[in-house]
């Protein structure tokens, strides 16, 4: 086992750099962050997740630049079911 990385998930105080991401909204990121919160009371709620924007009906289809950059890391069935998808 890694001690270094044990150390770092016990550890209340350790932070966790997030690098931007240019594919993934910077919101979307916030949310997932806040789910991985230390102090588990601190995370949120369903009812608070259920009212991220994220988690909201579809609207609109992936981006081309995303759905390009996913291409080589799926099957074909996969990236049909991707073109499909709402956002």
């Amino acid at each position: 086992p890694n001690l270094a990385k044990l150390t770092a998930i016990l550890d209340p105080n350790h932070r966790i750099d997030y690098q931007p991401v240019d594919h993934l909204p910077a919101s979307l990121v916030a949310s997932m962050k806040w789910c991985l919160t230390y102090n588990a009371r601190s995370r949120p709620s369903v009812r608070e997740l259920l009212a991220v924007k994220h988690l909201q009906p579809p609207r609109a289809t992936l981006p081309q630049p995303l759905l390009d950059r996913l291409r080589s890391h799926v099957s074909p069935e996969e990236f049909r079911l991707l073109q499909q998808a709402q956002i």
